[in-house]
C-alpha cells in the first residue's frame, strides 16, 4: 500500500483472542467484518466520528471512549487472566502471579500472549505508567519521587525510563 503525504490512518488491530471475545468468531488472518454484524454498524459510527476530527489527540479520545463504552465481549476473558489482571492492579509483581493464580509463569505468559498480545510484565509496565500519568494529570500533582513510589517504581529515574519507553515523553513533559 502506498500512501500520499498527509494521509491519516486510524485502525483497530485485534488479536485473534480479542476478536474472538468481541465477535464470537475466530479469525486466523486479517479479515473484513461482515456488514450485517452488529459491531459493523458501531464501527461505521466510530469511523464517521473519527473523520470529523483533525487532531490526533481528539481521535485517540474518541477511540478510548468508544472502546470503554461500546465494546462488550461476547466471550469473556478467562477467569485466571482476570485474577492476574486484578493482582497487577494491586501492585503484585508479574513474577509472583503464579502464586496467586495457580498457573505457572510460562502458562500465564502464553495466555496473556493469546488474549492480550503481550506478556504480564509488559501489561504491568503499561498499568504503572498509566497510574503515574493519571496522578500527573491531577490539578496539584505530587512530586515525581512520590508518584514513582506510589506507582511501585524503584525510584524516580526508573519511572522516567518506563514512562519514556511507553509514552515517548518524560513525566515532566506529560
Amino acid at each position: 500500500m502506498t500512501l500520499s503525504a498527509g494521509t491519516r490512518l486510524a485502525g483497530i488491530h485485534l488479536t485473534p483472542a480479542s476478536g474472538q471475545a468481541l465477535i464470537a468468531h475466530s479469525f486466523t488472518q486479517p479479515s473484513a467484518l461482515p456488514l450485517e454484524h452488529p459491531l459493523a454498524r458501531q464501527l461505521d459510527r466510530l469511523y464517521q466520528a473519527l473523520c470529523l476530527q483533525t487532531d490526533s489527540a481528539a481521535m485517540l479520545d474518541i477511540l478510548q471512549a468508544w472502546s470503554a463504552s461500546d465494546l462488550t465481549p461476547q466471550q469473556p476473558i478467562p477467569e485466571v487472566i482476570q485474577r492476574a489482571l486484578a493482582c497487577i492492579g494491586n501492585d503484585i509483581p508479574a513474577g509472583a502471579l503464579d502464586q496467586h493464580t495457580g498457573m505457572s509463569q510460562r502458562q500465564l505468559e502464553r495466555l496473556f500472549s493469546y488474549w492480550l498480545n503481550m506478556t504480564p510484565k509488559f501489561y504491568q509496565r503499561i498499568a504503572r505508567v498509566n497510574k503515574a500519568a493519571q496522578m500527573l494529570a491531577q490539578p496539584q500533582p505530587s512530586s515525581l519521587a512520590e508518584i514513582a513510589h506510589a506507582c511501585a517504581f524503584s525510584d524516580q529515574a526508573h519511572m522516567t525510563r518506563e514512562f519514556r519507553a511507553i509514552t515517548h515523553k518524560t513525566p515532566g513533559n506529560w
